[in-house]
């Protein structure tokens, strides 16, 4: 529309006991001569009208549409939108991302707006409506600092402050991608100036302390342990599912740092070989990770080549574990149970923390990457997370990160070289 000249423009009225206007246009044709054709401008596909008594558009004269129209300003404000703001989040949103916009949208609608969901695009992206949003979305995470959560209604379960952030995060992602979709100025928002919900200081403290990292000891212990077959095989009854490769998929996530869900997903065809830049012949894992838009690969060689299990008839995955989240966790944690039995059996002085988690080899993989100087921009790139994740939420500093650098910090022999001393 914004590649089309107008020579014309005028409202058209739809009688009516409350008349319906629409705007007609006259286009230009590619050779520049005016059509004599009244052609209806259209907004995603519909008529674009506005149900009023008044030859107004919405809050305008008709006269200051057309000026705005010839600059280019064609506004929302114009516009009567024909889908909800969930309708239009659901038709863009990634794979795997709408549980999270069900949840945000059913948290705001039990405790912000009743009726948001029957809101058109053009009524929640609205400058004030999104500061209310932000405002009321602080308010319930002050109150579940405070420990109030009678005066919130959830939408499953009690929420964490943290999570209840996050929540909004994905609000106003999804009102990024609805706004990138239309010309500067088509929404009359500004989301740079709507800040992000923030939890306190304390609880962020007690998130970092709660991030666990593999001691010396577990690294040892997973390394070693029987696999969960050799485990599950000597446990009575016939519901037993002996055919699961958790051993080898969290030592597969310490050697690549690929999260659980692409270990579900990691198929045979992923591994490929390919030449570097002098011609040598390397083994990578291709694969378009979870909440990632590109192929990432890591390089891989035979200690994780062998890692691997042998390849099942009539499946191509890699690994065989539990398809969901939820499950893959509870199963996982029942296995370091019976690694934790069976250990003891076998040495009583065994004290060994077996509280893993298959997310702790991730951490695991960033923390060995990051002492062996791999740049955090190589390692975001690996694992498909932004650098700004690695150095703040994955990346471990430790004393002898400190110590690494003590020639430097000690180091008398490099002065600061002020502006004034170079003139």
């Amino acid at each position: 529309m914004k590649n089309r000249k107008y020579t014309n423009y005028k409202l058209s009225v739809k009688p009516a006991k409350r008349p319906k206007y629409w705007v007609r246009c006259l286009f230009k044709q590619p050779n520049g001569k005016p059509n004599s054709h009244w052609e209806k401008l259209k907004h995603n596909g519909e008529d674009m009208f506005v149900d009023t008594s008044e030859k107004k558009v919405v809050n305008f004269e008709f006269t200051q549409f057309v000026a705005n129209m010839q600059k280019g300003r064609l506004s929302s404000e114009y516009i009567k939108e024909t889908k909800t703001f969930e309708e239009r989040v659901f038709e863009i949103a990634h794979k795997g991302t709408e549980r999270h916009y069900k949840a945000t949208f059913d948290l705001i609608e039990n405790n912000i707006d009743e009726g948001f969901r029957l809101k058109k695009i053009n009524e929640v992206m609205n400058q004030d409506y999104l500061i209310d949003i932000q405002e009321n979305f602080q308010k319930i995470v002050t109150l579940l600092e405070d420990g109030k959560t009678d005066k919130i209604i959830f939408p499953r379960r009690t929420l964490q402050p943290q999570t209840v952030a996050n929540y909004f995060k994905h609000f106003k992602t999804a009102c990024n991608k609805i706004n990138k979709k239309k010309l500067t100025g088509f929404y009359p928002v500004n989301l740079e100036a709507i800040e992000y919900v923030k939890i306190s200081q304390d609880l962020k403290v007690k998130l970092q302390e709660k991030r666990k990292f593999l001691s010396p000891n577990q690294v040892e212990l997973v390394e070693n342990m029987p696999s969960y077959q050799e485990i599950t095989s000597n446990l009575r009854g016939s519901w037993v599912d002996t055919d699961k490769d958790y051993k080898e998929a969290l030592l597969f996530i310490m050697h690549t740092g690929y999260r659980q869900k692409d270990i579900s997903r990691l198929k045979w065809e992923h591994i490929k070989e390919v030449t570097d830049r002098d011609g040598k012949l390397i083994t990578v894992v291709k694969l378009l990770t979870h909440k990632a838009s590109k192929d990432s690969f890591v390089p891989i060689g035979e200690n994780t080549l062998n890692i691997l299990p042998e390849k099942r008839q009539g499946s191509d995955h890699i690994f065989k574990v539990a398809k969901t989240t939820a499950l893959r966790c509870i199963e996982f944690k029942k296995y370091m149970g019976y690694v934790e039995t069976y250990m003891k059996k076998k040495n009583p002085n065994f004290d060994v923390d077996c509280n893993i988690t298959l997310h702790m080899g991730r951490h695991h993989f960033i923390q060995t990457g990051s002492a062996k100087n791999i740049s955090n921009a190589l390692l975001s790139k690996m694992v498909g997370c932004t650098e700004q994740n690695i150095a703040k939420t994955y990346k471990k500093i430790t004393g002898d990160d400190i110590l690494a650098v003590a020639d430097i910090i000690t180091d008398n022999s490099v002065k600061l070289v002020r502006k004034k001393d170079l003139i």
